[in-house]
């Protein structure tokens, strides 16, 4: 054995020595791989502008009626009015969507993609196409024609129709751990942070700091909660707004990165929790006993 590395340790349970193991359970390697290829199809759409939720109302509307109606997006993709309607939303900000008054009943209205969505979607189904090979092109033709047979069957006997929700909110824990990491490592910045966390359809986040937890809600009313390693001495009885404001004026400067911001908003400002609204462009802190501090954007009134 090299010096500096340790047998693994068994650890021996107290418990019922019947109790299942996690790597036994179909569903645990099917959530690691479906974590990983969710997770880079959502890295490749980055450049395109769009994430994999708005990416599957694209493909559904594409080669269909020239003309459609959110609702009937809604039943082809499985997600809730709401989401669909949100998800629109966004697409018409894009330009990738056009919306007019119905022709059969004007209480209505309908959608259609406009040039530059047509010509997006063949680019984006290649990326798909090339993510499904990057993860399965490791295996034989059978293995995946078995494999997709099963799931096919799975979902069947389930009756499982539903998009999944999680592609919407690209919130699954390596997206977060890697922003928290480079964050804590100072590689990458908050407006930076910002601008991933917004691409990938969240609208606030909560840093607990009691706790530490950091809960991601996105648009459509997914979320996420996960634990992050953010070291600081434990928080302080006394808020202080103003060395709030001293110290995020530092981490706005680059004098200091998220980890000083972490120890020291703790330590000396008392800052128990924290909320970033994204949409808002505000962030409001509390202390222990429910003393609270709003502060705005960079740039915002």
């Amino acid at each position: 054995m090299r010096r500096g590395t340790k047998e693994p340790v068994a650890i021996k349970s107290k418990t019922n020595p019947n109790a299942s193991r996690l790597t036994a359970h179909i569903g645990f390697w099917m959530r690691r791989v479906s974590n990983q290829v969710s997770h880079a199809f959502a890295r490749k759409l980055e450049a395109s502008g769009v994430t994999v939720a708005e990416w599957v109302v694209l493909r559904e509307m594409y080669g269909g009626d020239e003309t459609t109606s959110p609702s009937v997006v809604a039943e082809l993709t499985g997600l809730t009015r709401g989401a669909v309607s949100k998800l629109i939303s966004r697409l018409l900000e894009k330009g990738l969507v056009s919306r007019k008054e119905s022709a059969s009943d004007r209480r209505y209205q309908d959608i259609e993609l406009t040039r530059n969505g047509v010509a997006l979607v063949p680019r984006l189904a290649r990326l798909a196409d090339e993510n499904d090979e990057d993860f399965f092109g490791v295996l034989s033709s059978s293995d995946r024609k078995t494999l997709t047979r099963l799931l096919k069957k799975t979902a069947a006997l389930h009756h499982l129709t539903q998009m999944p929700i999680e592609w919407d909110s690209q919130m699954n824990e390596a997206i977060i751990r890697e922003l928290v990491d480079k964050a804590l490592a100072k590689e990458i910045t908050f407006p930076e942070i910002l601008g991933m966390l917004g691409k990938n359809g969240v609208e606030s986040y909560h840093v607990d700091l009691l706790r530490n937890e950091f809960r991601c809600y996105t648009r459509n009313g997914g979320s996420l909660v996960t634990s992050v390693p953010l070291v600081h001495d434990g928080v302080a009885p006394a808020f202080s707004p103003e060395k709030l404001e001293i110290i995020n004026k530092r981490v706005q400067s680059g004098e200091w990165s998220f980890a000083d911001f972490v120890r020291e908003s703790t330590a000396a400002a008392g800052c128990a929790y924290y909320i970033v609204y994204l949409n808002g462009k505000k962030v409001r802190y509390f202390g222990r006993d429910g003393d609270e501090h709003v502060q705005l954007f960079p740039g915002s009134r």
